[in-house]
């Protein structure tokens, strides 16, 4: 169900309660699924169109004191298997993050689905929305032409879903707190995603328009062209059913054989709209997709060099690092689903760095707290860290990036520590122009060589062994390794030089070790 642009975000307000469709009798005939004669009534009437599917309007309705949408499929021969693939999908499915099954009917030629929550509004036009607004701040001829209805409807939808109260609040304001809401929204939908894949299911038609938004969370909806593979040895099927071709997988316009990567490169075109909003309008990115058919898996050679000077901060480039290896041609160079997850909670360690660009999660379906957090021990040493680079200026080549010819060299990027048996390991987090995302040294020296060009602002963490945590207002606890045990991480940047010998940057933290404890103030 995707909503429009209507003023659906009232409808939340309607629902009273959850409905469990193993208990909820939504239409009194002991059953979930309801069979109604074509000339039968009914239980509910049709509220307001709040989006269209493929085979027509979705609707609000209230039953019960419950607002559910309702979901309509023509089928043309009665209900088939393949039709009801998307009730026997979302019916085995359970997660914060995915749209709920209420109930469902067939109804002459028609095939019912029962839905909720009901949205406020859905990705696309949330996008839509904090673009607008943004143009708006900037743009005199687009303010005057704007009518003061518009202008209400799209403040007013951004605040709702930001979790803002409007009074008091600044158009400034409800972008800073969208951009938020954004953000938060990577890890929810990627966690969503992950828990399909883990449940052997495949969305194959994932796009802003089937991700449903509302103050109160975040779903993944429509799984009309899914595939359920629990019965099958592996997740690849062969070329056939496409989705949206703007979001699709090279190898899925190519109706090439497909897995679980596919969705990987649809997801990957998603963010990359969300990340691109603070440097881009939506106009100027549909610009980067101009060629053939508008989509993002032939317009690759447009959209690559942005990752190679993306930036308006000094670490908003961390999420794009992650996006590029996303929109890998090849299928096997993209990472699944848990390490995209992983990386998503290294980049929110660093909110204690730049904390308008990684706002803090307010969402624990996904981030929860630890349950053992580590306790407030007594400090065992502080540690001297040394954070840096060294250049070699005798090997300096150049390199064109775009129409610029920049000058490349040899660089050794290192952290040292004057007592390294505390350190698990070190992260190293590369800028969104290189093609691996990050890499981690496992031991002393914390040390990686690479050819770089141009000057950023380099980040790195360094995660402690289990037991010990930085007391450091820096420092976070984040879920690390194959267990997601919540290790402590401290975060450091400096200012990467390619035209000295040596740049460095020193810092002081103390390491404490303890049982572990509910109240820590150390980690957040």
């Amino acid at each position: 169900m995707n909503p429009t642009n209507s003023n659906s975000h009232n409808a939340l307000e309607l629902t009273s309660e959850e409905p469990d469709p193993s208990k909820w009798d939504w239409a009194d005939r002991g059953t979930p699924h309801v069979q109604f004669s074509k000339d039968e009534q009914l239980p509910f009437q049709d509220g307001d169109i709040i989006g269209h599917g493929v085979n027509g309007p979705v609707v609000q309705t209230v039953i019960k004191g419950v607002c559910v949408a309702v979901k309509r499929i023509y089928c043309r021969q009665g209900a088939r298997s393949q039709d009801l693939q998307e009730i026997e999908i979302i019916r085995k499915l359970s997660h914060p993050h995915i749209i709920k099954l209420a109930g469902s009917f067939t109804r002459g030629q028609y095939l019912g689905i029962l839905l909720y929550p009901v949205a406020t509004c859905d990705l696309a036009t949330f996008l839509e929305d904090i673009d607008f607004l943004q143009r708006l701040g900037k743009s005199v001829p687009l303010a005057a032409a704007v009518s003061p209805s518009e202008y209400e409807d799209r403040i007013s939808r951004c605040a709702t879903i930001s979790r803002i109260d409007m009074e008091g609040f600044h158009v400034v304001d409800v972008i800073r707190a969208a951009k938020a809401r954004l953000w938060e929204s990577y890890s929810c939908i990627t966690n969503a995603m992950l828990y399909l894949h883990q449940s052997s299911i495949r969305h194959k038609d994932l796009k802003p328009l089937n991700i449903l938004l509302s103050r109160h969370g975040l779903w993944i909806t429509d799984f009309g062209h899914s595939t359920d593979f629990s019965d099958f040895s592996n997740s690849a099927t062969s070329g056939g059913e496409r989705g949206t071709i703007k979001y699709c997988a090279p190898e899925v316009a190519a109706f090439e054989r497909s897995g679980r990567s596919a969705d990987v490169f649809s997801l990957g075109c998603i963010f990359f709209e969300m990340a691109g909003l603070s440097c881009f309008t939506l106009e100027e990115m549909k610009v980067l997709r101009s060629s053939m058919d508008g989509s993002f898996h032939r317009n690759l050679h447009h959209i690559l060099p942005v990752f190679d000077t993306f930036g308006t901060t000094d670490l908003d480039y961390l999420p794009m690092s992650i996006i590029r290896q996303m929109l890998s041609t090849n299928p096997e160079d993209r990472p699944d689903l848990a390490l995209i997850c992983s990386m998503f909670h290294l980049v929110q360690a660093f909110s204690t760095i730049e904390p308008e660009t990684f706002s803090r999660i307010h969402c624990l379906h996904h981030f929860p707290p630890p349950s053992n957090s580590i306790g407030a021990g007594e400090i065992v040493e502080e540690l001297l860290i040394t954070v840096g680079n060294t250049c070699n200026l005798q090997k300096l080549s150049f390199t064109t990036v775009g129409e610029r010819t920049l000058k490349t060299s040899p660089v050794v990027m290192f952290v040292d520590c004057s007592n390294t048996d505390y350190i698990d390991v070190v992260i190293f987090l590369e800028h969104s122009s290189c093609s691996t995302g990050s890499f981690t040294v496992h031991h002393h020296i914390f040390a990686e060589t690479w050819d770089l060009w141009g000057t950023f602002t380099q980040a790195v963490l360094l995660v402690l062994k289990p037991g010990y945590y930085w007391r450091s207002e820096l420092a976070s606890a984040v879920p690390w390794g194959a267990e997601g045990t919540f290790q402590s991480m401290l975060p450091l940047t400096w200012d990467l030089q390619i035209d000295k010998h040596y740049a460095s940057k020193i810092t002081r933290v103390p390491v404490s070790g303890g049982l572990f404890s509910e109240d820590n103030p150390w980690l957040r």
